[in-house]
């Protein structure tokens, strides 16, 4: 079974896009939009489309794909429907459903590079919803137009009548509960997920000279050409996640261009691998034989990459980079 088959339903004549997932995959957009865009980020829309994003909306698109029927006018509670679900039971099993997926996607997240952040969630949670709502969109139009479920006002209506009116006083004050729960998780979840990180991932990136200088700095480290000089090439990990660091130490000889230097050689002379888990500060030191016969208008240059550094690494491809002169 292709491709085409599986969505040859929805070229059916006559038939519709449910709108309640047009609009679920509406909403998915709009929240990547308020996470993403530089401008509407930074802006409150990011809590109340984050929320929608972290506590409903991949929910209800996966109640949509497992129970596309409508619930049947004649069914009771003797006559039960295990595939058919009322209002009060999606934007309940939504809700709940939505929550155990964001927990199980910050767990599967936290193992990887790119760590529990707001990209890799939104995307996460967002190209789910949308996987959804397009199975949803099939599994119902291959259903008969009378047992495809159709929210309405008028079914909104029903679900507010069945949780807070015609529920027995026990039912009702459990329902008001679950909804001052989910108020008060979409304020905290919905911002910690949106709002902007005033720290977001990042490794530092430092030497130290062998006298056991704790200025992590390369100003006053002059190369002696003829002799030899040996570093401590270190790195922080703030990224959140275990990262495998390469350090490439080259030769440079370099020239002014109009105010601005440029490398006009390279010789690489060696490459170091530190693995840090989060947090970790990880040291290895270099030493810059006196064999290297640096001169004038030379430096050495350590790139620092995040991944596999490229055949030919510069300052420009790496993802940190530091300088050691030689003295004239």
């Amino acid at each position: 079974m292709n491709a085409m088959s599986l969505l040859a339903p929805l070229h059916r004549r006559g038939y519709v896009v449910p709108v309640d997932l047009a609009a679920t995959a509406g909403l998915v957009v709009l929240a990547w939009s308020t996470a993403f865009l530089p401008v509407v980020r930074e802006t409150p829309l990011r809590v109340p489309f984050g929320a929608l994003l972290v506590l409903f909306l991949p929910g209800y698109a996966l109640l949509a794909a497992l129970f596309p029927r409508a619930k049947s006018p004649l069914a009771t509670s003797e006559t039960p429907k295990p595939d058919r679900l009322d209002g009060v039971d999606r934007v309940l099993l939504a809700i709940a459903l939505s929550i155990a997926l964001t927990a199980l996607a910050g767990l599967s997240l936290s193992v990887t590079p790119w760590g529990f952040t707001v990209v890799p969630t939104a995307l996460t949670l967002g190209v789910l919803t949308l996987v959804c709502c397009l199975v949803g969109g099939v599994r119902r139009a291959r259903l008969p137009p009378a047992d495809r479920f159709s929210p309405s006002l008028s079914s909104v209506s029903d679900v507010t009548q069945a949780a807070f009116v015609n529920a027995p006083r026990r039912t009702r004050f459990l329902n008001v509960l679950l909804v001052c729960g989910v108020v008060v998780a979409a304020g905290s979840i919905a911002y910690a997920a949106a709002a902007p990180n005033p720290t977001e991932p990042f490794s530092e990136f430092y030497l130290l000279s062998e006298t056991g200088s704790t200025e992590p700095t390369t100003q006053g480290y002059a190369l002696v050409p003829g002799s030899s000089a040996t570093f401590r090439v270190g790195v922080v990990n703030h990224e959140g996640a275990p990262v495998d660091y390469t350090v490439v130490a080259v030769a440079q000889q370099v020239t002014v261009v109009d105010g601005r230097e440029r490398v006009v050689a390279q010789t690489e002379l060696e490459r170091l691998t530190l693995r840090a888990a989060p947090g970790e500060t990880r040291e290895i030191s270099h030493t810059i034989p006196a064999e290297t016969n640096l001169g004038a208008n030379q430096r050495v240059a350590y790139l620092l990459y995040k991944r596999v550094p490229p055949a030919f690494p510069t300052a420009d491809t790496a993802y940190r980079h530091l300088f050691v002169t030689v003295d004239s």
